[in-house]
């Protein structure tokens, strides 16, 4: 690697996007602009990449070009729209909803760092299982077993 992590990975993303480009004939739209969304996912990258990455960015403005589609983030007429519709929310349920969505983002934090670390504690069982039958001190297991006499259905 020549340069710097975050510069190599940019080139990566740039070749996908390359590579999506010349596959897809037509790019993915919505109201007559580019869907950015759609095309960070089918690159498998975060649409952020596309408005940040330079050379991303200006590969997609070429090609919605081409296509005659609007690749325009939101126009200082949107914005003022966006101003206006937030202006007509109170501001204590506004505030209410922010402590909702960062509560939400908090769980979503702590369940995904749970299911890692549960992930890793299973790979780690099976490894731990896989070594004790290898080494015979152990056989893989069966179909269980009723636990209980009536389970077996004598009493």
């Amino acid at each position: 690697m020549t340069g710097k992590p975050s510069q190599e990975q940019a080139r990566k993303h740039a070749a996908r996007l390359k590579a999506y480009l010349a596959q897809t004939g037509t790019l993915p739209s919505r109201a007559g602009k580019v869907n950015v969304t759609a095309i960070a996912r089918a690159c498998g990258f975060d649409r952020q990449t596309i408005y940040k990455n330079r050379t991303c960015r200006a590969m997609v403005e070429a090609a919605a070009l081409d296509q005659g589609i609007s690749f325009a983030e939101a126009t200082t007429e949107d914005a003022g729209d966006a101003e206006a519709t937030n202006a007509m929310v109170p501001a204590s349920k506004l505030r209410e909803e922010q402590r909702h969505v960062a509560a939400l983002e908090r769980r979503l934090a702590e369940m995904t760092a749970r299911n890692a670390a549960l992930m890793e504690r299973l790979r780690q069982q099976t490894q731990i299982e896989e070594d004790l039958i290898m080494a015979g001190r152990r056989t893989r297991p069966t179909a269980a077993l009723p636990l209980l006499e009536q389970d077996l259905g004598t009493e």
